[in-house]
């Protein structure tokens, strides 16, 4: 059931003051994750480090998500990572420095590599795609950290057609660690 705009507001700002960001979230808490990524807006009041703590909340909670955390969850958190890359670009596409809630919402993609339900996989691949095309330097540095964590093989040519356009020497420089899987 949709929450309203007062509701996902104020979830958000409870799990952006989480002093615990690697706690697994209820069912409702994936629902409203769901919501916030698909509703970015909602959430217009956070900025800075309440937003990058927010987002990097967001990300640990897609760690959580196995073949057997039952199908609703796996849903919203496909949901999660279909929604992410258009909330980054409302969140963070102005933004001229590095956050670190964003370049590390992917990060914990590599803690569920072989019980990752597929359904979350192709939509995590799919999100990380897209936000690649994004024209903001971090949100591109964001999605190749994901790719990097994924270890698809599927993600070498899509890196390769990106370093194709490439002009960053450094980002050009991580596109290819992520290629070989090496990102940190």
């Amino acid at each position: 059931m949709p929450a309203s705009r007062t509701q996902l507001a104020k979830w958000a700002t409870n799990e952006s003051q989480n002093d615990d960001p690697a706690s697994a979230l209820t069912t409702q808490g994936y629902d409203f994750a769901a919501q916030v990524l698909r509703n970015p807006r909602s959430v217009a009041h956070l900025k800075g480090e309440r937003l990058s703590r927010l987002v990097g909340r967001l990300g640990f909670a897609l760690s959580y998500i196995r073949d057997d955390s039952g199908p609703r969850r796996v849903h919203f958190a496909a949901a999660m990572a279909k929604a992410a890359p258009p909330a980054f670009e409302i969140w963070f596409g102005s933004l001229a420095v590095d956050s670190d809630g964003l370049y590390m919402f992917w990060d914990h993609a590599r803690n569920f590599r072989d019980d990752r339900p597929r359904l979350l996989h192709d939509a995590m691949f799919d999100a990380l795609r897209m936000q690649l095309q994004s024209s903001n330097v971090w949100i591109q540095q964001s999605a190749l950290h994901g790719f990097g964590h994924l270890h698809d093989p599927e993600c070498v040519p899509v890196i390769a057609t990106f370093l194709e356009v490439c002009d960053q020497p450094w980002l050009a420089e991580y596109a290819r660690k992520a290629a070989r899987f090496e990102v940190l």
